[in-house]
């Protein structure tokens, strides 16, 4: 009966939200409004309970200001850094490019020094209360706080997809894409970094990077904190809050899924960032209190009252001011968010933290890119440099799901927001499912595939949604819902972590608002196919044991028809498969990668500054030079940390 009354109280303060009648600490443009009148008095007022002065009439109040209080405090604009709109040929000690995972890090760092000034541009705005609810990740794709990039159509892959092309999915709001990803907090495996140094990155080894990942760190997870050797990997206090998801219904299906992983030889890991990465885990996320702990409100809502910090949201940067005597990056032109173009300088470096799409987009409108590419559209070439080739991104296969006889128990959506406001850390709190990954080794000695699973009840609407989101036409959509008509689904798809394949960032116009083209190039490099049909094999060795067997796992495989010359379960039927139901993990790095000075497709040296300019540096997932084991925001976040390091070193030793 409580929680009925609690539903009822939620759905009414929500209806009155949704008209406005509550707007503490909002101006009309989502900007935080520092005076004012409080309308909460003005929300009391028009309950019911404001007409009486009894015990349940009180508590009954008691209840609106603590759902009302809650819900200001949910991306509240006041714990983000204030508007700021530079004026023509204004001067900053630094100029920084995106507010995203890698610029929120630099921008904190910097402005430690408080004699230095530091202009962030970021052309989206303050995180949505969407971003705030872990479980609502799904629906931030194609929203306001998404770059919506697509890939160019190909005959390669995608082609399962609506337009044969795949979604791309980039963050735009303060915090990038930290903002609406998963969450998952993965580091990467050691051997990653120690590749880097064996190929002459000497300073990016795993124990020069480690102590940048604690720097960041705030580990919370109990079960991580109580391991005897949790100091040697981690580190409590950082900026960037680590703890476990919420599992409450999940877990007995984690559990036999460990167990069956377990019997094929990997067993259960309850730190995929400690001394072993591989094995079956329920991995961490950056998470506060149950909600997501973005970039953005990890390392700026800190440091809003620095008066060094200077923000200016909704403006897109459109060139990299030069000082044609030495190429020297003097400042930034860009576009401010009433459409105004304007110049800002820079007195000691422009960094760009774009990301791995925008990055190269901006270098290349700048004059930096490959010299025949940037000719083509008449564009001032600075420094003939690899800009946009060698994209990496982590593929990841639909082609399988098993069918299952769990079913998670469900509650209407005014209760779990209830808990949620409430801070309760309960279905809201977590991913589902998702949170519930392994980390295999295929014809590889360290793991260089990731299995992530989704799980749906019969008839859900979730599962089509899911599949939406990645664009999947409504032919292959359909394959999953006629099965979950009658069953409970449990999505497994495969993840290259180190594909063979790599793809590109082109230029498509020299109008900055366009977006640039977009070559994914999975299975440009056939032996990817391999990797794929061995995991797959490993899927269907997971059906066959006890733990799976114990909530009834069937492993489906979606029939493509326009795979039907080859023969049924094939490899060769299974390759033309995947060229249909093969999408993007959203991982893209390395289209301004760093690189040793015998490099012939570097962009960056070791200590991130563009090649043949002064003055420049890109910090961010570009700048990364091979895929890690993993989602990389844990890697970008450490980079930047090392890169703000290199900046600090360089200007204060002059």
């Amino acid at each position: 009966m409580l929680m009925e009354v609690w539903t009822f109280l939620v759905t009414v303060f929500v209806t009155l939200c949704h008209e406005n009648v509550f707007a503490r600490g909002w101006d009309s443009k989502g900007e935080c409004r520092s005076t004012g009148t409080n309308r909460l008095s003005c929300l009391l007022d028009l309950t019911c309970s404001a007409h009486y002065n009894d015990t349940a009439a009180q508590t009954i109040q008691s209840v609106y200001t603590t759902l009302a209080s809650a819900d200001c405090e949910l991306a509240n604009p006041c714990y983000y850094p204030p508007q700021y709109d530079p004026w023509e040929g204004e001067e900053f000690d630094f100029v920084v490019v995106g507010a995203g995972s890698a610029g929120c890090v630099v921008a904190n760092r910097l402005t430690e020094i408080s004699g230095w000034t530091v202009l962030v541009l970021e052309r989206g705005g303050n995180p949505t209360k969407t971003t705030e609810v872990p479980a609502y990740n799904t629906f931030q794709i194609g929203s306001e706080v998404d770059w919506k990039y697509q890939t160019e159509p190909s005959d390669k892959y995608c082609l399962g997809m609506v337009g044969k092309t795949c979604n791309w999915v980039r963050g735009k709001v303060l915090g990038g894409t930290s903002s609406i990803n998963y969450m998952l907090y993965v580091r990467g495996n050691k051997k990653d970094y120690d590749k880097w140094a064996l190929e002459g990155l000497r300073d990016w080894s795993y124990k020069k990077v480690l102590p940048y990942f604690k720097k960041s760190e705030d580990m919370r997870a109990p079960e991580v904190l109580a391991n005897q050797d949790s100091t040697n990997y981690h580190n409590t206090g950082g900026y960037l809050k680590v703890d476990t998801f919420y599992n409450g219904e999940f877990q007995p299906l984690t559990n036999a899924m460990c167990k069956g992983f377990n019997k094929l030889g990997y067993h259960t890991n309850i730190d995929v960032n400690g001394g072993n990465q591989s094995g079956c885990a329920i991995l961490h996320g950056t998470l506060v209190e149950g909600r997501r702990c973005s970039n953005a409100k990890a390392f700026l809502t800190p440091i809003v009252h620095r008066d060094n910090l200077y923000v200016s949201k909704h403006c897109l940067a459109t060139k990299i001011l030069f000082d044609e005597n030495d190429n020297t990056a003097r400042g930034v032109e860009f576009i401010d968010r009433k459409g105004n173009t304007v110049r800002v300088r820079a007195r000691k470096e422009v960094v760009v933290c774009a990301g791995a799409i925008n990055s190269p987009q901006l270098l290349m409108l700048s004059g930096i890119g490959p010299r025949e590419h940037l000719q083509e559209f008449g564009i001032r070439v600075i420094s003939d440099l690899p800009v946009g080739e060698n994209l990496e991104d982590h593929s990841v296969s639909f082609m399988h799901f098993y069918t299952t006889n769990f079913t998670r128990q469900t509650e209407s959506s005014a209760e779990s927001m209830t808990d949620f406001l409430l801070k309760k850390n309960k279905r809201l709190s977590g991913i589902g499912l998702a949170s519930t990954e392994a980390f295999i080794n295929i014809n590889s000695k360290y793991p260089n595939v990731q299995l992530s699973f989704a799980h749906t009840n019969i008839n859900d609407p979730g599962l089509r949604t899911l599949l939406e989101k990645f664009n999947f036409n409504e032919e292959i959509i359909s394959k999953y819902l006629e099965v979950n008509a009658e069953s409970s689904v449990m999505v497994a798809t495969v993840s290259l972590q180190r594909p063979h394949s790599s793809g590109s960032v082109k230029l498509k116009s020299t109008d900055p608002k366009v977006y640039p083209r977009l070559i994914a190039g999975y299975f440009s490099n056939t032996s990817d196919f391999d990797i794929y049909l061995r995991s797959i094999e490993f899927l269907y060795s997971l059906e066959e044991t006890e733990g799976f067997q114990s909530f009834g796992a069937k492993i489906h495989e979606v029939e493509v028809p326009e795979c039907s010359a080859y023969t049924l379960a094939s490899d060769e039927f299974k390759i033309c498969c995947l060229r249909y139901l093969t999408a993007s993990s959203y991982h893209f790095t390395g289209t301004c990668r760093m690189g040793p000075p015998d490099s012939s497709n570097r962009v960056l040296d070791s200590y991130l500054r563009v090649l043949n300019v002064n003055s420049l540096r890109v910090i961010d997932g570009a700048s990364i030079p091979h895929a890690i084991t993993g989602n990389p925001n844990a890697a970008i976040t450490m980079l930047a940390e090392k890169g703000a390091d290199y900046i600090k070193t360089t200007w204060l030793s002059k």
